[in-house]
C-alpha cells in the first residue's frame, strides 16, 4: 500500500502530457461523475463509516484485537501476481492464520493482491505480465477466485501501483473478469494512487468510473505526500488539505459512497542517513526520549518535532485518524482504510 518513489510524483513531461485536455474535463464534470455506476449491494453510503485496517501478513493479531471495537473488515496483505503472470500464489499460513482471527472476532476480511517485487518494489512489468493479455487476465482472475472461494475471503481489493498510463483499460478488463469470476457478493476493491487532478489518476493507469463498473468501491491512499522518497524534503505524511484535493478530484469521478478515505497511521523521521518510518509509538519514544514536546498540528492533522541533532518527525496518530473520520464522514464517503494496523495506535471508536 505504500507509494514507491518511481511514481510518487509525476514528471514535468508527464504533466504536460496529463494537463491536455484538462479545460474539457473541467466542462464534462457532471458526465463523468454520472458514468461513475456501482453495483449492487454496495452503491449506497453507510449510515456509519465503515473502518478498515491493514493487517500485514506478518504482524501480530493482537494488532486487530486492539481496534476490533471499531473495525468493520480487515484487509490482508500476502498474495502476489504469480511468475506466470497468469495466476497468483497461493495464501500463505500467515495469511489463513489472519483470515481466521479476523473471522473469529466477527470482522469481515479481504485478501490484498499486489504487484511487488522483492528488490523492486511496485513493479509495472509485474503488473502487465498479467494485465498485458486477456488470456493473462481471464486465467489470473480465475486463480484469485478460486483463492477467495478456497480460503472463504470475504472480498478482494488489489493493490497495484507504478502503472504505465496505458494499463488503465486494461486494468479496468481485470476488474470486469474479477467480477465475472467471484461473482456478485464478494466485495471487491482498488487501493488506488492518489492525485490532486482528475487527469491525473488515468495518468497513474486508472480508469475510475471503468473501474467502478465492476468494484464496490475505491481506496483511494491518499499518504506518503512526503516520505522516504524524498529525504531532504521533511513533511506531513498526508496532510488534511492536500487530502481534500485528492478527494475533490475523485469525487469528479465517483459517488462519494463508492470511496473509502486511505489514511496513515504511521510516520516518518528524517536524519542524516534518510528517512526512515517509524510506528506512533515508536515516534513517541524516540521524541520522548530526546527531551522534545512534540507539537500537533491543527491545520495539517499531524504531530511533528524537531530533535537537537536535526532529525525531523511527522507522524500522524489515532487523533490525527479521527479528524479523518471527521473529513470522510463531512463528504459522504463510504469510510476510512488506515495503514496499517501493525504501525498506527488503536483506531479511535467513532462517535
Amino acid at each position: 500500500m505504500r507509494i514507491r518513489p518511481v511514481l510518487a510524483a509525476l514528471t514535468a513531461a508527464a504533466l504536460a502530457v496529463a494537463l491536455v485536455g484538462c479545460s474539457a474535463i473541467g466542462r464534462g464534470q457532471h458526465g463523468l461523475y454520472k458514468r461513475a455506476i456501482a453495483p449492487t449491494p454496495n452503491s449506497a453510503p453507510p449510515s456509519h463509516p465503515i473502518l478498515t485496517g491493514f493487517q500485514p501478513s506478518w504482524a501480530d493479531t493482537a494488532n486487530v484485537d486492539a481496534s476490533s471495537a471499531t473495525l468493520s473488515w480487515v484487509a490482508i496483505s500476502g498474495i502476489d501476481i504469480g511468475a506466470d503472470g497468469a495466476s497468483v500464489t497461493p495464501p500463505s499460513a500467515d495469511v489463513l492464520k489472519q483470515l481466521a482471527h479476523a473471522h473469529a472476532l466477527g470482522k469481515k476480511a479481504e485478501v490484498l493482491l499486489l504487484n511487488y517485487q522483492d528488490g523492486v518494489g511496485f513493479s509495472d512489468d509485474v503488473a502487465a505480465s498479467m494485465l498485458g493479455t486477456a488470456a493473462n487476465r481471464t486465467a489470473g482472475a480465475a486463480s484469485l477466485a478460486a483463492v477467495v472461494a478456497g480460503s472463504g475471503f470475504d472480498g478482494v481489493m488489489f493493490d497495484l501501483e507504478s502503472l504505465s498510463p496505458a494499463e488503465a483499460p486494461h486494468l479496468t478488463a481485470f476488474a470486469t473478469a474479477l467480477r465475472a469470476a467471484v461473482g456478485p457478493w464478494i466485495h471487491l476493491d482498488a487501493a488506488i494512487q492518489p492525485s490532486t487532478t482528475p487527469e491525473g489518476y488515468r495518468h497513474l493507469g486508472y480508469d475510475i468510473p471503468g473501474l467502478l463498473a465492476s468494484l464496490d468501491n475505491i481506496t483511494v491512499m491518499a499518504y506518503d505526500q512526503h516520505g522516504t522518497f524524498n529525504p531532504g524534503n521533511p513533511g506531513p505524511v498526508g496532510e488534511l488539505s492536500w487530502q481534500r484535493k485528492v478527494l475533490r478530484a475523485v469525487l469528479i469521478l465517483a459517488k462519494p459512497g463508492q470511496v473509502d478515505l486511505g489514511a496513515a497511521g504511521y510516520g516518518y523521521r528524517w536524519a542524516s542517513d534518510g528517512a526512515h518510518t517509524v510506528g506512533d509509538i515508536r515516534a513517541r519514544r524516540l521524541v520522548a526520549a530526546a527531551g522534545v514536546t512534540p507539537r500537533f498540528d491543527e491545520r495539517r492533522g499531524e504531530w511533528t518535532a524537531t530533535l537537537p541533532d536535526g532529525q525531523v518527525f511527522w507522524w500522524a496518530d489515532a487523533r490525527s485518524l479521527a479528524l479523518r473520520e471527521q473529513l470522510a464522514a463531512s463528504l459522504g464517503l463510504r469510510g476510512v482504510a488506515v495503514w496499517s494496523l501493525a504501525l498506527s495506535d488503536p483506531l479511535p471508536v467513532v462517535g
